[in-house]
């Protein structure tokens, strides 16, 4: 078909050969024109635009063969033109140069796939240049449209590795790879409290997939839920610290991870149950005596309260106990004599209950012979006037006498919340065999204690039987038990009491 392409021109030439124009600017060999079949001449040459490849370009026709014919005068009968092959100039195709270009994707099936593009047909050498695996190298030849595709063995690559091309047309190539983490399919909550308390400095620990990005849900009692975004890391793990607040109920934690899935965990927020104790009722009083008291137990713990006056009915009331665990009250007995009955029942700290002898107090045995004080002339009433305290050096309370007191005395004094504890009173010179008569464990009273460094105050009081009407001593140990480094510690205060 190539061979005729000439014969066809010259014809062309010569049905319109007065069609040819001298072209306005210089027509080159295989220049781009726009029509085919069209011809110009310029520098003294034809040219015809014809299809070459997939363009239009200028070929050159001999100038033998472009000559117009010219018609004779006379008309003939139409010549016939015997084609005659024009001489085309070619040009070898030029390939232009693509610089390199290198990238991989991760296979999960297999190995990482690497591609590299560029020149067409260019040959690369391709090789590691850092890498903590055992290297590769080899050559690759790209395909007519610039592009090869291969694998790299993951032993060769390592964990990380530096890739480069080195093409001989179209330059130089680098890709740095990474071995993929390998994927957590769940997600954990280690070391989450089982019962924490209110107050309580908590942490806990969301492990899951290397760089995963978590969502963290967390709902305390009575507040609404919030929300956070968590990233596990290079470590794939994340500690959390949290200050439980002061309400108890239940507390949830909730994670949410793209690639590790999700976990929700929860637990109880409750204060440490204390046993419920009643503390400061004297075992025996007298009508119209005052005195202080108190229930404890679990903090905010709901417990009914039931107290029995002597001649009364009980009164029955529902309290709740402080953050601290106790309630205080002051009470004054009336004018009755007869048995004070104090009981309560809570709901975590169990029940506990007092009885007191209003006015029934029996005479107390001393367990060894007391010096009696010079005896005095009793009141008209028989009622004996005067009291007095005497006790060794260094007793934590006030000594001496007072007028008028009979048959009311106490012992009270202040001591420092850090160290105090519960006192004992004891009628008898030691606590092994003497009566146990009073307890208290203290109530905070800075404005009755002058000393701020020791604003626990008590009380221990006890009653002189109103029927011992001439003078008298009597023979008591005070014993103050406290808690030091885990062991219990005691001090015992001997004291007489004097009635004259």
């Amino acid at each position: 078909m190539r061979r005729y392409l000439p014969s066809a021109v010259a014809l062309l030439i010569l049905i319109s050969g007065t069609h040819s124009v001298e072209a306005a600017t210089t027509i080159k060999v295989g220049g781009t024109c726009t029509k085919a079949g069209l011809i110009q001449r310029s520098a003294g040459k034809s040219y015809v635009c014809a299809k070459k490849g997939t363009k239009l370009a200028w070929v050159l026709i001999s100038p033998a063969e472009a000559k117009p014919v010219t018609p004779s005068a006379i008309p003939d009968p139409a010549p016939v033109v015997t084609p005659t092959p024009i001489a085309l100039e070619t040009q070898a195709p030029i390939t232009p140069k693509i610089p390199a270009g290198l990238s991989y994707l991760e296979n999960v099936l297999g190995e990482p796939l690497f591609t590299i593009v560029g020149t067409p047909n260019d040959i690369c050498q391709i090789a590691t240049t850092q890498t903590n695996g055992s290297g590769v190298k080899q050559a690759v030849t790209l395909d007519d449209f610039g592009k090869y595709q291969f694998t790299l063995t993951r032993n060769g690559l390592g964990t990380n590795a530096t890739v480069q091309a080195k093409c001989s047309k179209s330059g130089e190539a680098l890709v740095v790879y990474q071995a993929p983490q390998p994927v957590v399919k769940s997600v954990s909550i280690n070391n989450f409290p089982t019962a924490p308390t209110p107050g309580q400095v908590v942490k806990y620990q969301i492990i899951g997939t290397v760089d995963d990005e978590c969502t963290q849900e967390n709902t305390f009692p009575g507040s609404a839920k919030t929300t956070k975004t968590i990233l596990l890391g290079k470590t794939g793990a994340i500690e959390a610290t949290i200050t439980i607040g002061s309400t108890t109920g239940l507390w949830q934690v909730g994670v949410i991870c793209k690639l590790s899935g999700s976990k929700s965990v929860s637990t109880q927020i409750a204060y440490v149950t204390v046993a419920a104790s009643i503390s400061g009722i004297p075992v025996s009083m007298v009508p119209g005596e005052k005195f202080t008291w108190a229930v404890r137990g679990t903090p905010l713990d709901t417990c009914q309260l039931t107290v029995t006056f002597p001649g009364q009915t009980p009164s029955i009331s529902t309290i709740t106990l402080s953050t601290a665990g106790s309630v205080g009250y002051t009470t004054t007995l009336g004018t009755r004599t007869g048995l004070l009955s104090t009981s309560v029942a809570c709901t975590k700290s169990g029940n506990a209950s007092a009885v007191s002898n209003v006015g029934a107090a029996s005479t107390p045995t001393p367990t060894s012979a007391p010096v009696a004080p010079a005896p005095t002339t009793p009141s008209a009433s028989g009622r004996l006037t005067k009291i007095c305290v005497a006790a060794d050096a260094g007793a934590p309370f006030p000594t001496g006498c007072q007028t008028d007191t009979y048959p009311f005395w106490s012992l009270s004094f202040c001591s420092p919340r850090s160290t105090s504890g519960a006192w004992n009173l004891h009628l008898g010179p030691d606590a092994t065999s003497a009566t146990l008569v009073s307890k208290d464990s203290g109530l905070d009273s800075p404005s009755i204690c002058s000393d701020p460094s020791k604003p626990l105050w008590i009380t221990l009081g006890d009653m002189i039987p109103t029927r011992v009407t001439t003078a008298q001593s009597f023979l008591y140990l005070v014993r103050w038990a406290y808690i030091l480094n885990g062991k219990v510690v005691t001090k015992d205060y001997p004291v007489r009491i004097s009635v004259s």
